[in-house]
């Protein structure tokens, strides 16, 4: 039979696993560094499940985040009522010390009234009014260094408070935050891959202690699936980009995807740590997308390095000889 546009593949078969070309990490929210070791989950979306934007992913423990919501809540009550309670005592020691003032005044200006009508009095007399005069004014400016020191005091103390106040109000703002990010919902469609606790070797469940910053959840984009190769240095010559590959997966041998040499690496790097062979990492783009491929799954790929069109092509073993004619 005559099949045109027969394909002659690359003959060795290279095994690899499917990927996601892009692939959105879900990882623990940071919560400022107040709660780290203090986070479990509670619930985690069933490993494999192809999820929507919107779906809940995970959730985590808010326990520790809602005790720091009230410890921040009841601290700025108390330092709300301090302050006001701080204010009512600073206004009363300034009208003490103004009101002292306010009397020093008066009595300085009575002691310069005295002095001016003494005209007539003994020098002797004269001398005590002054030496009163000057004790008044030395009085009259104490009286003002104390008001001016205790507004210091004052405005020092209210703005500490204020600061705590605001510095509170700061970290419950964060904190509610923070709570809300307990709930990670996915931003993009894709399949959930549930990742392994790096601490443990298993995979994250209901009941895993979490750090902020551990990666839970692979979301690959299903759209755009690849394939990774690695081609020996003896052959990279063959591969060029845009050949065909053809795709079988191992869970389903009869079935045939297809896909194109999406990139290929520079640089050969060593096949393995003991290995001396060397190879270059090759992608391969899956055409189109497909129910049946997923990540992780693995695959064997043939590499399209020629085609032949319009040739007879047959099975050798249905080929027979005799007189030397073919049949």
């Amino acid at each position: 039979s005559t099949l045109d546009g027969t394909l002659f593949p690359y003959t060795t078969l290279f095994r690899s696993e499917i990927k996601a070309l892009q692939s959105l990490s879900i990882n623990v929210p940071m919560v400022r560094g107040r709660f780290g070791g203090d986070i479990k989950v509670i619930r985690i979306i069933e490993d494999g499940r192809e999820v929507k934007p919107g779906d809940t992913l995970v959730v985590l423990d808010p326990s520790s985040i809602e005790k720091d919501i009230d410890t921040r809540q009841s601290s700025i009550e108390m330092t709300q009522a301090e302050y006001r309670k701080a204010l009512a005592k600073h206004q009363a020691s300034m009208d003490e010390l103004e009101s002292n003032l306010k009397n020093t005044e008066i009595n300085q200006q009575l002691k310069q009234l005295e002095l001016d009508g003494a005209q007539y009095e003994a020098e002797v007399r004269k001398k005590e009014i002054q030496l009163d005069l000057g004790k008044v004014k030395l009085d009259l400016e104490k009286a003002k260094t104390e008001i001016q020191n205790q507004k210091n005091l004052n405005q020092q103390e209210q703005q500490r408070l204020l600061n705590d106040i605001k510095n509170n109000e700061r970290w419950l703002k964060e904190s509610q935050e923070d709570l809300k990010n307990m709930t990670i919902r996915a931003a993009v469609p894709g399949i959930a891959l549930i990742n392994k606790n790096p601490i443990s070797d298993i995979k994250f469940a209901p009941g895993s202690q979490v750090w902020p910053g551990f990666s839970l959840i692979n979301l690959p984009d299903l759209s755009r699936l690849l394939v990774e190769m690695e081609i020996s240095e003896a052959d990279i010559s063959k591969i060029s980009l845009g050949q065909s590959v053809m795709i079988r997966l191992d869970a389903y041998s009869d079935t045939v995807f297809t896909g194109k040499i999406h990139t290929i690496a520079g640089l050969a790097r060593l096949k393995n740590g003991s290995s001396r062979i060397k190879v270059f990492p090759v992608d391969v783009l899956v055409d189109g997308r497909h129910r049946n491929l997923m990540p992780g799954m693995t695959v064997s790929c043939e590499i399209m390095v020629a085609t032949i069109p319009d040739t007879l092509f047959l099975p050798i073993e249905a080929i027979f000889k005799e007189n030397d004619q073919s049949f």
